[in-house]
Order: C-alpha cells, then sequence, then structure tokens
C-alpha cells in the first residue's frame, strides 16, 4: 500500500499532516494501472484543502490533560478575483510527556511540532489551471519511553562472555550500570557475570518505580522535518476529456536516538544520531534517515461512448536517493557499536492505461474494467556493516570508519537492487 499527498506518491505521513484536508480516499487493489507508482494493495489518498475564491478562514483550539495544546487553522485569499487564489494553513501541538526520566529530568512520550501548508492556484483560463502546493512539518519531541520488564540473565551473561575476557580490562561499570572507561571513579571491573547482576538490579529497580518513570542516562529525542512541494496542471480539453500534470519533490529528514533495551549499559540502544562514531553527543550527529524523491506524471484521462467509458492513459516516472550523509548507529552487548547504512537510488519509469465500461444495459449494476501497465525500475545500491569496540585502551590501533571523498561511508557497490559489502 503506498500513500500519496495530494496526488504524488510520499515515503511517509507522520502526525502533524492530517489539517485542513479536502479528503482522505482508501482505494483497495491494484491502483498502478490507473496512476502513479506501481502496487498491488492500494492506496491512501490525502489531498489537502484547495485555495478557494472567497476571503475567509478559521483558527480551532483544543486543550487537554498533560498539558495538550493544539491549534490549527487556514486563510483563504483570492489575490486577483476567481484568476489567482492563495492559502495558508497550519497546525502546532504541544503536549507533556507522561513518563519521567528521574536521571535527566525530560518527560518522555510529549509532543512536540509545528505543520504549516502554502497553497497558490493559478487560473490561466477557464479550462487550464495550475496549482503549487508547498507542506512543511518539524517534530521534535522527546522521544518514546521503553520499560524494562523482564530480563534473561543467564543469556547475557553467555553472550559477554567472550567479549568480557577479551576487552574487559579496557571497561568498567558505573554504579547506575553504564559501560564506562576503565579506571573511572567508582566503577567496578567489567565481567560477563558483574554485567548481567547490573542489568538484574536496574530491572528490580523499574519494577518498583512503575511504568511512568525510568532510569537511563542515554540520549532520547526525534528531530523530524518534512518537506512536500507538488506542482499539478490541468487542461480540460473537453467537458469529458482532462490533460494533466504532476510534479512532486518530497525531502524527509530524521535524527533520531532511544534506548532500546531500556536499562543503562548499553545492552541493545540505539543510539542512531547521538552514537560515537561520527562525533555524535545528545545534540544531534548524522540523521537516522535522509530520504528525497522527484517524481513526474502525465495522464490523459476521460470518458468516452455518452460516459459509458472511462478511461486513463499515461507516464510516470520518480528517482529516490539519500538526501544526504545519514547512519543506522546501535551499540549491542555492551561495547560493540555496529554501524550498518545502506544508500540506495531507485529509479522507476513507467507507462499505463487502463478502462471500466458500464454494461447497466445489459444488467444494472455490471461493470467491465481492466488495465496494463508496463514499469522499468533500476536500483543502485551501497551498503556497509563496521563494528568496533565503543572504547579501548590508547595502545590499541582500530582502523577508521571508511568514507569517500565526499564523506559517505565507502564498501562494496552492486547494480540492480543486490546489495554489495565492505
Amino acid at each position: 500500500m503506498i500513500t500519496y499527498f495530494n496526488e504524488v506518491p510520499i515515503t511517509q505521513l507522520n502526525t502533524g499532516e492530517f489539517f485542513d484536508l479536502a479528503n482522505v480516499q482508501v482505494l483497495r487493489g491494484p491502483q498502478g494501472v490507473n496512476f502513479g507508482r506501481v502496487t498491488d494493495g492500494g492506496n491512501v489518498m490525502v489531498g489537502a484543502q484547495a485555495p478557494k475564491n472567497d476571503f475567509g478562514g478559521y483558527v480551532e483550539l483544543k486543550l487537554g490533560d498533560y498539558g495538550l495544546k493544539t491549534g490549527d487553522g487556514a486563510l483563504n485569499i483570492p489575490l486577483v478575483e476567481d484568476r489567482l487564489l492563495l492559502r495558508g494553513a497550519f497546525e502546532i501541538a504541544r503536549r507533556d510527556g507522561f513518563t519521567k526520566d528521574l536521571q535527566t529530568g525530560e518527560d518522555l512520550d510529549n509532543v512536540d511540532y509545528e505543520s504549516y501548508r502554502l497553497g497558490l492556484t493559478e487560473k490561466f483560463t477557464d479550462t487550464l489551471q495550475n496549482t503549487t502546493t508547498l507542506a512543511y512539518q518539524h517534530t521534535h519531541d522527546n522521544g518514546t519511553a521503553v520499560v524494562n520488564s523482564g530480563s534473561n540473565t543467564p543469556v547475557i551473561a553467555g553472550e559477554l562472555a567472550g567479549l568480557a575476557a577479551g576487552f574487559g580490562a579496557a571497561y568498567g561499570i558505573a554504579p547506575d550500570g553504564s559501560v564506562v572507561p576503565a579506571g573511572t571513579p567508582g566503577a567496578a571491573p567489567f565481567t560477563a557475570a558483574g554485567y548481567a547482576a547490573s542489568q538484574s538490579a536496574q530491572l528490580a529497580a523499574q519494577l518498583a518505580r512503575g511504568p511512568r518513570a525510568v532510569y537511563y542516562n542515554a540520549p532520547s529525542f526525534d528531530r523530524r522535518t518534512n518537506i512536500f512541494l507538488v506542482n499539478a496542471t490541468t487542461a480540460d480539453l473537453s467537458d469529458t476529456v482532462q490533460l494533466k500534470n504532476i510534479f512532486g519533490y518530497i525531502n524527509v529528514k530524521d535524527f533520531e536516538a532511544s534506548n532500546f533495551s531500556a536499562s543503562n549499559g548499553n545492552l541493545i540502544l540505539t543510539c542512531h544520531s547521538a552514537c560515537q562514531a561520527f562525533g555524535g553527543d545528545a545534540t544531534e550527529s548524522l540523521p537516522f534517515n535522509w530520504q528525497e524523491q522527484f517524481s513526474e506524471e502525465l495522464r490523459l484521462s476521460g470518458k468516452s461512448f455518452n460516459n459509458m467509458f472511462t478511461w486513463s492513459v499515461g507516464g510516470y516516472a520518480d528517482q529516490q536517493d539519500p538526501g544526504g550523509k545519514f547512519e543506522n548507529d546501535t551499540i549491542n552487548v555492551a561495547i560493540l557499536e555496529r554501524t550498518n547504512v545502506q544508500y540506495a537510488t531507485t529509479t522507476s519509469k513507467a507507462v499505463y492505461a487502463s478502462g471500466e465500461y458500464d454494461l447497466q444495459q445489459l444488467l444494472p449494476g455490471l461493470k467491465v474494467n481492466g488495465g496494463i501497465r508496463y514499469t522499468h525500475d533500476t536500483v543502485d545500491a551501497l551498503s556497509v556493516t563496521y563494528l568496533r569496540p565503543i572504547f579501548f585502551p590508547a595502545s590499541a590501533v582500530f582502523p577508521a570508519i571508511p568514507q569517500d571523498a565526499a564523506g559517505f561511508l565507502r564498501c562494496g557497490r552492486a547494480v540492480g537492487g543486490v546489495v554489495g559489502g565492505g
């Protein structure tokens, strides 16, 4: 299933984008023979309210518990009556979190975002018009709390046995359970048994606190920015035939960090943008994800034979690229930092046609439809997985993370969707 915004397929639709809408449609079944990108499972179509030939607007405010405050509104301005129409809309939301991190003082599970949208319609003639929509959405919350509810200490000790024997001298366990460099004041020696005991003690403390309070010192945040730009031109060639061109640009960028295992000590720490491999910290390093998409579609549709036959023919193309450098970093089994990144450029080109004939003269409610589509997709994918200890003695030598001249991770490359490694 694919989600569309103003008839442009998008990579994701998030909280803060469901405001000032004209309609939301759910289309089941294969839709690629009718428009857009190929799909077998149907589409979710989200359409923003278009500019109108009336001056007016509205403002709404919602209040709720945990300090919830959500405001949204729109203003419609006909700059030139029935020819040049402008519409702006917004939604802003704030809500306190309902889970407290007792160590950092942050409220997790909070809501904090702003969304803005601007639409401009130019009606050149009664049969030719162009509408441009620009949407911007920014989320900057403290992330979602994860609450520790169980610990299998024998398995944890077994997983760490080899690592502790090989690297344990370089590490220690702080009183709060964090894994720290050896020699840190107050830190106990790093052993498999000691680490498992620390995890068990943290679990007991968490169960005593209850589900709405946690105590871990790993950074937690979500900084997401989405930009959608859609330009649609429609030309009514007759009362029953329309030519439509749709250009789309999508840019999705996400900085993220969380504590997947809900304990200190990096059992599984999904620190992503806050990991240290790229100098990350709580103020963010590289994005966790950054994707960019350009799309173009030209579609001719209409009705024939006394409106009994509905048809559509057209072409679609898009290209999806990384918007820039990004990384997927985690820390596993206490001391190993794993960088796993896939950069992929996908290019899609397609032509399609569909038709539906209404046979109600033979049998009321009877319709026959069909369609055809040809799609050619090309995938150029690059992948890297890199593993290293998070701390090590000064005398130890570990290679730097490989990068190319542009600063991207360097590794094997494969074309056609087969991922290389290096």
